[in-house]
């Protein structure tokens, strides 16, 4: 009986492990990402999203204090010197329904 139950102990932890190891490997370039409108008025590109405009399409990438990979934010914005530090406080923040100056519209983890 105690050699059945450590049989299946074995396996729900193998089978917890393989989980957890998958999902660090495989996922590591998944984040999330939102659908916006890229727009071209005489000539000038602009990024619409729930009815917001914003000038810039830009790329941030960093690493978060204790993190143990480096992140990436895609983000719309108005302000072409946004920083990867203003956009990951705010990201992690506690008060993430106030970001009037930045649109994150897709995040993600970078490979090693």
């Amino acid at each position: 009986m105690k050699r059945k139950y450590y049989l299946i102990s074995f396996i729900i932890i193998i089978i917890i492990a393989y989980g957890v190891i998958s999902s660090k490997t495989e996922n590591k370039q998944m984040g999330y990402s939102v659908e916006y409108l890229e727009k071209i008025d005489n000539g000038i590109k602009s990024y619409e999203i729930e009815e917001n405009i914003y000038k810039y399409l830009i790329t941030l990438s960093g690493r978060s204090n204790n993190a143990t990979y480096d992140i990436y934010y895609v983000v719309l914005t108005n302000n072409e010197n946004i920083s990867f530090k203003t956009v990951n406080e705010r990201f992690y923040g506690s008060n993430m329904m106030q970001w009037d100056n930045f649109y994150i519209v897709e995040f993600g983890f970078l490979d090693d």
